[in-house]
């Protein structure tokens, strides 16, 4: 269970996130580009020091100690052995996170093209970052962006991964609405300007139309610039179908219009 309580993360007098919730099952971010998804991952395992408030991660605050295999994350600026290749860098990792033998079977699926971690593909990182994050020995994994700049075979592999470890709680954060089909009984929140709206059933929203208004019976309600918007099934008229569209930039481009 992570319970993000009245936490508050500025950075060059920037409001970058302001977040209250608990997020107890395997649950989905959905957001734009610069909405805070990344931040707030940074947040939970202490990379970024936030301003006020607090974070549990089942039980323990994170935001003053650290507890061993407590989370796992494939966020790259936790991975660094300067000059080892990649295969003596993937043997150290494996072995610090304890990882299960599942991650040696996908890890084999990628060829890296680069020697070391730092002239991998943005893909290659993304991957060989994934791989051990999600097969370590850890209580609960963030995975941030997971499938981006993979192809689909690759995409397809992960996904059965993701979708098949026990033992743990995961948390993944995506950009494109179309990945959503992959995590239909995980809960969902939506991430906009630094505030995380929800939760909702992954299933359930596929379903749904975004409609401006504050409206009855929606799922769930965001904000954007001020304007609210209802996630709601059934009727379409007057608002945009999950379906159609790729991601929720879109809001923005409507706000700004």
């Amino acid at each position: 269970m992570i319970e993000i309580k009245n936490v508050l993360l500025n950075i060059n007098g920037k409001t970058i996130l302001d977040v209250d919730v608990t997020i107890d099952n395997n649950s989905v971010i959905l957001g734009p580009n610069g909405a805070g998804k990344t931040s707030l991952l940074k947040a939970i395992v202490g990379l970024y020091k936030v301003n006020k408030g607090k974070i549990l991660v089942n039980g323990v605050d994170v935001t003053k100690e650290k507890k061993e295999n407590l989370l796992s994350t494939n966020l790259e600026s936790v991975y660094h052995l300067g000059s080892l290749n990649i295969a003596q860098t993937y043997s150290v990792y494996s072995k610090a996170f304890n990882c299960s033998k599942d991650a040696d079977k996908l890890y084999t699926l990628v060829k890296p093209k680069g020697d070391t971690l730092s002239r991998l593909s943005t893909g290659e990182k993304k991957w060989f970052t994934t791989v051990l994050a999600l097969f370590a020995s850890s209580e609960v994994t963030l995975l941030d962006e997971p499938f981006e700049d993979l192809d689909p075979a690759l995409v397809k592999s992960l996904v059965n991964a993701v979708t098949s470890v026990k033992g743990k709680q995961l948390l993944i954060t995506l950009h494109s609405i179309h990945l959503l089909k992959y995590f239909k009984d995980w809960d969902l929140f939506f991430m906009l300007n630094g505030k995380l709206y929800g939760k909702a059933k992954v299933g359930e929203v596929l379903d749904s139309c975004i409609i401006e208004g504050d409206k009855e019976n929606s799922v769930l309600k965001i904000n954007v610039g001020g304007v609210t918007y209802s996630i709601v099934k059934g009727n379409c008229e007057g608002g945009i179908s999950l379906k159609e569209i790729n991601n929720l930039d879109i809001l923005y481009i409507r706000e700004e219009i």
